[in-house]
C-alpha cells in the first residue's frame, strides 16, 4: 500500500537506479570537440584561470604570468606549460580524476563544467597531468592511457564511469626537477594521433589559431590596441596572458593590424575604434565592444584572422568569425566587419562546446541591442559601395575618352563621330550628377571627364577652327551600327578600332 502511494505522489529513485555509463567519456573525448585545435584552447583557458589564481593568492604578479607551448613533431608531443597557482599534492588525485565537477563554478572563472582539460583524450595515446603547488615537495602526475580507454568504449560490456576511469588511470609522484617551479601544471599529449593535415604539431597554423582565439595582447603595432585594452579594462575585468610556442622571446600576438590587405593590389586602413556598451535587462553591463570603421571595400580574407563581430568571454573568443551573423540582415556584411564583443554578463553562458551561447532571455537581449551596430554597419557597406560604383563609372567614361582622343588625332573616319558621342558624354555626365551627393559632384572625377569632352571638342577641327567636312555616307553607316551596337562611349571606341583595321 505503502509503495502505491508514494508511486502516486512522486518519489525520487534509489541511488543504485542511477547509472552513469562510460560511453559519456565518449562524448568528451571524441563528440563534444570536432576541430583539433580546440586542444589549445581549452588547455590555455585553464592556464588563464590559473594564473588568476596565483595573481589573486599573491603567489605571483600579473606581469610575470606565463604559458609555454612546446610542439615536438619528430617525437610527436605537445606540453602545455603554465606558472600558476597549481594543483595541491592533497587534493590532486581527485581533480584529475573527476568529470564535470569544477570547483571553479561561480567564481567567474572562464572554465566551469570540469571537462576542459580533457580535450585531449580523443588526439593522443596518452595524456599526462603534471602539477605542484606552492608548498608541495613531490611532484604528483595522473597519466590517462587513451588507447585503453578507446577499448573500453568499443567494449560491448557496458561498465560505470568509475570503473573505466580507475581502469585506464594511473596516479604517482615524483621529486622536483632541478630549477623545477614551484608552483606549476602542466599537461602532456603523447604520441599524438596523425590527422590529415598534422594541424596539432603545426606551430604556424597553432599561433595563428590561438592569435585569433586566445587571451593573448594586442601586437604593438598595432596603434589602436592600448586604447581599446585600456576601454575593456577600464570598464570590465580585461586580462591578457603571456603564451611562446617553442620557447620564442615573442609571445603570440592577436592578429589586428593598421592596415589590412584586402588582395595583393588593395588594403584598407583601419580607423579609430568606436565603443560602445550593451545594457542587461537590469540594467547592468551586459557587455562591451568595439568597431573598427574603414573604407568598407568588401569582405575581409579569412586568413586574415580579423573580420566579423567576434563574441569574447574573459578575453576568449567564443565560436568563429560567424557567431553574430545572424544579428545582420544580410549575414556577408559581418565578413566586412570588424570589431568585438566582451560579455561581463554571467547569464550570458557559453555552451558545452564554447562554439556559441545557450539560448535565453538575456543573449537575446544582448543580441537585439548589437542589432542597431549591425545596421549601421550594413549602411556603410551599401554607401560605400554605392560611391565607389559611381566612382568606376566615371573612370571607365575618362578612360574611354582618353582612348578616342587617341584616335581622333590620327584617324578621319574616327571625327565623323565626335559631335554625337561627345553630346552622349555630356548627356551621360548630367545624368550622373542628379545621382551624386554635392560633396561628390565636386569630385575629380567629374572635373576630369568635362576636361576630356572639351578636349575632344578642339580636337579635329580645320585651320580656320570650323569641323572638316563630313562623308555623309560613310557617317550615316557609322551611326546606324553604333545604335545597334549596346554599351555606349566604351563601345564606340571599340567599333572605331575595329574600322582602323578595316
Amino acid at each position: 500500500m505503502k509503495a502505491a502511494q508514494s508511486t502516486a505522489q512522486g518519489a525520487a529513485p534509489e541511488r543504485e537506479d542511477i547509472v552513469i555509463g562510460h560511453d559519456i567519456l565518449g562524448l568528451i573525448s571524441s563528440a563534444m570537440y570536432t576541430e583539433p585545435l580546440t586542444v589549445y584552447r581549452e588547455l590555455c583557458q585553464n592556464a588563464a584561470d590559473a594564473i588568476d589564481e596565483a595573481v589573486t593568492s599573491h603567489i605571483l604578479e600579473r606581469e610575470q604570468g606565463r604559458v609555454d607551448l612546446l610542439i615536438d613533431p619528430m617525437h610527436r608531443t605537445i606540453t602545455v606549460r603554465d606558472n600558476g597557482a597549481g594543483v595541491p599534492n592533497e587534493v590532486f588525485a581527485q581533480r584529475m580524476c573527476s568529470i564535470g565537477a569544477s570547483r571553479k563554478r561561480g567564481t567567474g572563472a572562464r572554465g566551469f563544467r570540469g571537462i576542459g582539460r580533457l580535450v585531449g583524450l580523443g588526439y593522443c595515446q596518452e595524456l599526462v597531468f603534471s602539477s605542484r603547488a606552492s608548498g608541495d615537495s613531490r611532484v604528483r602526475e595522473a597519466t590517462w592511457d587513451c588507447r585503453a580507454l578507446r577499448d573500453a568504449l568499443r567494449s560491448p560490456i557496458h561498465s560505470s564511469l568509475v570503473d573505466v576511469v580507475a581502469s585506464v588511470v594511473t596516479i604517482s609522484s615524483r621529486r622536483p626537477e632541478p630549477g623545477e617551479s614551484a608552483n606549476f601544471f602542466e599537461v602532456q599529449l603523447r604520441k599524438v594521433v596523425r590527422l590529415a593535415s598534422d594541424v596539432l604539431l603545426n606551430p604556424a597554423a597553432v599561433e595563428a589559431y590561438l592569435a585569433e582565439v586566445g587571451p593573448v595582447p594586442f601586437h604593438p603595432s598595432f596603434s589602436h590596441g592600448p586604447a581599446i585594452a585600456e576601454y575593456l579594462r577600464e570598464h570590465g575585468d580585461y586580462t591578457t596572458l603571456a603564451v611562446h610556442i617553442n620557447s620564442r622571446a615573442e609571445a603570440v600576438t592577436r592578429p589586428y593590424r593598421d592596415l589590412a590587405a584586402m588582395s595583393a593590389s588593395k588594403s584598407t586602413k583601419l580607423h579609430p575604434p568606436t565603443f560602445f556598451e550593451i545594457p542587461s535587462q537590469d540594467g547592468e553591463r551586459a557587455a562591451l565592444g568595439w568597431i573598427a570603421h574603414h573604407d568598407y571595400l568588401g569582405a575581409f580574407p579569412r586568413q586574415l584572422g580579423v573580420r566579423g563581430l567576434r563574441a569574447r568571454v574573459g578575453n576568449l573568443q567564443i565560436g568563429e568569425d560567424t557567431c553574430f551573423d545572424g544579428i545582420f540582415q544580410e549575414p556577408r556584411f559581418n565578413q566586412w566587419t570588424v570589431g568585438e564583443v566582451h560579455v561581463l554578463d554571467d547569464r550570458i553562458v557559453t555552451n558545452g562546446r564554447r562554439d556559441f551561447f545557450e539560448p535565453n532571455l538575456h543573449f537575446e537581449n544582448l543580441c537585439n541591442h548589437l542589432v542597431v551596430y549591425a545596421q549601421d554597419i550594413s549602411r556603410r557597406c551599401r554607401s560605400y559601395s554605392n560611391a565607389r560604383r559611381k566612382e568606376r563609372s566615371l573612370t571607365d567614361l575618362e578612360n574611354a575618352l582618353t582612348a578616342y582622343a587617341k584616335l581622333l588625332k590620327k584617324s578621319r573616319v574616327a571625327r565623323i563621330l565626335r559631335d554625337d558621342l561627345v553630346d552622349d558624354v555630356l548627356d551621360q555626365i548630367e545624368r550622373s550628377r542628379r545621382k551624386l551627393s554635392p560633396k561628390e559632384q565636386a569630385s575629380d572625377h567629374i572635373q576630369r571627364v568635362e576636361e576630356r569632352v572639351h578636349a575632344l571638342k578642339q580636337l579635329g577641327k580645320g585651320s580656320d577652327g570650323r569641323p572638316k567636312e563630313r562623308e555623309l555616307g560613310q557617317a550615316d553607316v557609322l551611326r546606324l551600327l553604333r545604335e545597334r551596337i549596346p554599351g555606349g562611349t566604351a563601345a564606340s571606341v571599340q567599333l572605331l578600332k575595329m574600322l582602323e583595321e578595316l
